[in-house]
């Protein structure tokens, strides 16, 4: 039985002058007109009925999108100044500094608008920087944009193993690269763009050829401690491997992901054909794609094996990383090869004179010589290394040069699994499951053949065509007089022979490609870098892959520490070296001996900036009431260095401020305590009690005080006096302070502007007691 809504009309409501009489009257003409009234009422019931229940869930509807739409739209995701990126069916930024131009929010609320990842490729002959700029107006992230740069090249390489025991050398030698990081990251986003470092075939082989040593560790270690106490950036963890020696699958397959990504062959639901990625490194080179097996057949089950998620769908994927077998190593390996052969063929010569003389190579071009030094192995009658004069041959001598390298190949190991590449080790046909696919070859791929006018499409008979001209020496090198730096390249490369003869071994001889095959070579997709960086970089836009904003971790822990030193020396020229004030992130355990953390930001703000004008700046920026007057205000937990001159006689004193001495002035302004100034210090401190006030007034400060108020000085300002007499200035720090040092061959300032105490054997604060223990009792 149906409920009778209780807003229908009752006998109550009988009187009601706009209803017709005997409307609900039972007498008179009961009988006859009892059963048209009663259709009739049930008929004017129920459609009154349904009106109210499309007036109710009317009116509830409006209400709740009334309180949608006037509700905050989503909370904040980088705290910290300006920056408001929210959330509520997708973010956006206030800042336009912050967003793109390809959309005004994103596709998902728990997605910002804009992110920023940094990879390092901490490679073998040197290591590169990829800062990524993403945007989130689709499902799938877009690449919007990508800054790119590499450490300076150097004979040995510049890479991390090349500093072996120099741990702290090598971590240093990142900062040229984190330099583009900083410039190129918004500051609001600093603290919410993830950074990783991922070493490859340098320090796999820095720990091969030196067992036991953990020379590596020591290396990445001493990245990780700079990274995290140096730079804004949070740093994935170790859990997940943000500093570490990558494997050699996950770098295969995260250049086959970057490919395709950028091919547009991944990221949706709907199936498209994979390309195959060749990637030649210097100390490894890798293979990866998705082979098509027709049925019953299916790939073995191994190592090889590589299941992966990506885009909304599942890939079943081949891969290997053949360490020992990049472009570099593949030279050490020739060489040796070669050397060995010369001595199996003259090793009756007790006297071994032959390895002083100049030995014939057939993969160093005619003509041309260089002084090798070539690693045997260990035990070897010759030692473990030789310097060798490697000559080119009269006439050019490819096929011996092939042959060397088809050498190392080691084609007749044992296979296990067939069917086998080279070494021993399996992979499936290409022939028969990639035969029409694209094939991307990169890295040294690209870097020999591109610069001597190969196009972006070519087969593996053409590639041969090239190795026999480069390998006939000057007087077949007539087709590259017309391609820009073709000459260059070539006679700067007494090699060139043997790489190419490698790389031909390589993808026809050891991974059996028909001759005929076509590949493709490229340095970039989109104007994008290949590699495997993209491809380790997009994981890192979900904060499930190791890292938290070190921004929100800072704000809730209120773990910013401003670092002032409490020493103030003055020499015998009354030149005071001033106090330092620095900002960072550093556990005390890591502070030096004469910086001691304060547990709260302090800021420093130019002499002009008298202590009443500086309190009302303070609380207009904070937006708080002036706080009521205090008798006894708590003593500053900070050093003053003394005022020589008495305060201002046109500035009245509030009530906020406590003259303790003629010769200081404290004051409780907001939740900071502002102190006095001295005649060669000039400078005010600000001590917060909180790290978010600290960052609002700062930004309050750049944006709104004069220029003549607010000086941000340059990075790593160098001292070089004329006079040795003379004292330079250095100004810099977060935010206006100075500091007077003497002559000195050192940069004054170092680690993008986190200030470092020079410290100077005789100057060493010893501890004496005094406001802070550890520092010397300063005048009041």
């Amino acid at each position: 039985m149906r409920r009778t809504s209780v807003s229908l009309p009752t006998r109550n409501v009988a009187q009601d002058p706009y209803e017709k009489a005997g409307r609900y009257s039972y007498s008179g003409a009961r009988e006859g007109a009892a059963g048209t009234l009663d259709k009739a009422k049930s008929t004017w019931m129920a459609q009154s009925q349904r009106s109210r229940y499309l007036k109710t869930g009317g009116i509830l509807f409006f209400v709740v999108f009334l309180f949608y739409y006037l509700s905050p739209s989503g909370v904040d995701v980088y705290s910290g100044g300006k920056t408001t990126l929210k959330t509520g069916g997708g973010q956006s930024a206030s800042d336009p500094s912050l967003g793109t131009t390809k959309c005004s929010k994103s596709s998902d609320k728990s997605k910002p608008i804009v992110q920023y990842a940094l990879m390092i490729d901490a490679g073998s002959t040197g290591s590169r920087i990829h800062v990524y700029k993403f945007n989130n107006c689709g499902p799938t992230p877009e690449l919007e944009k990508e800054e790119f740069k590499m450490t300076e090249k150097k004979k040995g390489g510049s890479g991390l193993s090349s500093f072996g025991t120099d741990a702290e050398g090598a971590a240093k030698s990142l900062d040229v690269l984190m330099d583009v990081a900083m410039k190129e990251v918004p500051d609001k986003l600093k603290g919410c763009t993830p950074v990783a470092v991922k070493a490859t075939a340098g320090l796999r082989l820095l720990d091969k050829d030196q067992p036991n040593t953990e020379k590596s560790q020591n290396i990445l270690d001493a990245v990780r401690t700079r990274l995290e106490t140096v730079y804004p950036f949070p740093v994935v963890s170790k859990e997940e491997n943000g500093v570490a020696i990558m494997n050699g699958k996950d770098e295969g397959v995260y250049a086959w992901i970057t490919t395709n990504f950028l091919l547009g062959n991944i990221g949706s639901p709907e199936k498209t054909k994979t390309a195959a990625v060749f990637d030649l490194g210097g100390g490894s080179t890798q293979v990866v794609f998705e082979p098509n097996f027709h049925l019953p057949n299916k790939m073995e089950e191994g190592d090889h094996k590589y299941k992966l998620e990506f885009g909304g769908r599942n890939f079943e994927l081949y891969q290997h990383s053949h360490l020992g077998y990049g472009l570099m190593s593949a030279r050490e390996s020739i060489h040796a090869a070669l050397i060995n052969n010369v001595y199996n063929t003259k090793k009756d010569d007790i006297t071994s004179d032959w390895i002083s003389k100049p030995v014939t190579n057939p993969c160093i071009t005619p003509g041309m010589a260089r002084q090798i030094d070539v690693k045997l192995e260990k035990g070897h009658p010759l030692g473990d290394k030789v310097s060798v004069n490697m000559t080119g041959p009269s006439s050019a001598s490819p096929a011996q040069c092939r042959k060397l390298a088809e050498q190392i190949l080691k084609k007749d190991a044992a296979c296990t699994v067939a069917p086998c590449s080279f070494n021993g080790i399996h992979q499936p046909s290409l022939e028969k499951t990639f035969s029409r696919e694209d094939v991307y070859t990169f890295s040294y791929f690209f870097d020999r053949t591109d610069p001597l006018g190969m196009p972006e499409s070519y087969t593996l008979r053409d590639l041969q065509r090239l190795t026999d001209q480069v390998c006939g020496g000057r007087e077949s090198w007539d087709m590259f007089e017309n391609i820009p730096g073709a000459m260059k390249e070539l006679e700067g490369r007494p090699e060139h022979c043997l790489d190419l003869n490698f790389m031909m071994a390589l993808l026809h001889t050891g991974y059996e490609m028909p001759i005929d095959r076509e590949v493709k070579i490229a340095k970039k997709i989109k104007d994008n870098e290949l590699g495997w960086c993209l491809g380790a970089s997009l994981p890192l836009l979900s904060q499930s892959s190791g890292w938290k904003c070190r921004i929100k971790e800072v704000s809730r822990k209120d773990e910013i520490l401003t670092h002032l030193t409490p020493k103030l020396r003055t020499n015998t020229r009354k030149t005071p070296n001033h106090n330092i004030l620095r900002r960072s992130i550093l556990p005390p355990s890591l502070q030096p001996n004469n910086i001691l953390p304060l547990p709260s930001p302090i800021l420093a703000i130019p002499p002009n900036i008298l202590a009443t004008p500086a309190r009302l700046r303070i609380n207009l920026a904070l937006n708080r009431p002036r706080p009521s007057p205090q008798l006894h205000p708590p003593p500053l937990p900070l050093p003053l260095p003394p005022q020589t001159s008495p305060p201002p006689q046109n500035v009245s004193p509030s009530p906020m401020v406590h003259h303790s001495s003629p010769h200081r002035a404290d004051a409780i302004v907001g939740d900071a305590l502002v102190g006095g100034r001295s005649k060669d210090s000039s400078y005010t401190y600000v001590h917060f009690t909180r790290a978010r006030d600290a960052d609002l007034f700062e930004d309050f400060c750049k944006d709104k005080l004069p220029d003549d108020e607010i000086y941000v000085p340059p990075h790593n300002q160098p001292i070089n006096p004329e006079d040795e007499d003379d004292v330079v200035p250095d100004q810099h720090a977060a935010f206006g302070i100075q500091r007077a040092t003497q002559k000195t061959k050192e940069p004054a300032w170092k680690d993008l502007g986190l200030a470092e105490l020079m410290k100077k054997g005789p100057e060493k604060t010893q501890p004496a007691g005094g406001a802070f223990k550890g520092s010397k009792a300063l005048p009041r």
